[in-house]
């Protein structure tokens, strides 16, 4: 429905395509560099969400993967603990295990969510533990949505191993300005955040610490 949330404004809205066209003409035949604009919105955006820095994405999948490599790069580690039910893209998807085509399938711990012992046994029992990427709502497996205790025990433990809180807030960003934990009360490490700011194109978003995405 409206591209996933992101064509708020629905298709061909006149101001929104203005917008993209005097971009284009300003940035001429290099569409990939960095402009005043995108330095400006990357400082409201971070601002909004309580974040160090920003970086840019063309998908939430490709945020995903880039806040996994930026964790393990950051602690050296290389396992992710995620949760049953939770997508993150097209290849970041999990049942009670990996999806078939999820990637480097061997490094992920799934644990059931909104089980807290569960999830503190993992978090703090298996090895080589780098990140632990949970979402606030999981919108994949019906709108199921994480408890204030289970979501502050997956901060808690996370940060009692010195392994990388990621908040996955695609779809929730959205629910008031600093999105999902702005309501429910944990501060991640990192943040991935939905296109629906774009004006209908694919354009995701990703931040946090500034000490782990310096190593992006």
């Amino acid at each position: 429905l409206s591209e996933y949330s992101a064509g708020l404004y629905g298709h061909s809205e006149p101001i929104l395509v203005e917008a993209i066209k005097a971009t284009l003409q300003e940035n001429d035949s290099n569409p990939g560099a960095n402009t005043k604009h995108e330095i400006k919105y990357a400082s409201l955006i971070c601002e909004r969400f309580s974040l160090d820095t920003l970086r840019f994405t063309n998908l939430g999948t490709e945020a995903n993967l880039q806040v996994l490599m930026a964790a393990r790069h950051f602690t050296g580690r290389n396992k992710v603990v995620v949760f049953t039910g939770g997508y993150h893209g097209s290849v970041l998807g999990f049942s009670t295990k990996p999806i078939a085509n999820t990637i480097d399938q061997q490094n992920f711990v799934v644990v059931e969510y909104n089980n807290i012992p569960a999830t503190q046994t993992a978090i703090e029992r298996t090895p080589d533990v780098g990140a632990v990427l949970v979402e606030g709502m999981q919108g994949a497996s019906g709108n199921i949505v994480g408890t204030n205790e289970f979501l502050f025990a997956v901060q808690v433990s996370s940060c009692k191993v010195g392994a990388v809180f990621i908040f996955d807030e695609i779809l929730t960003s959205r629910l008031v300005a600093g999105g999902l934990q702005e309501v429910v009360g944990p501060r991640p490490d990192l943040t991935t955040l939905r296109n629906y700011r774009d004006g209908s194109l694919a354009f995701e978003a990703f931040g946090g610490r500034r000490d782990i995405m310096a190593v992006g």
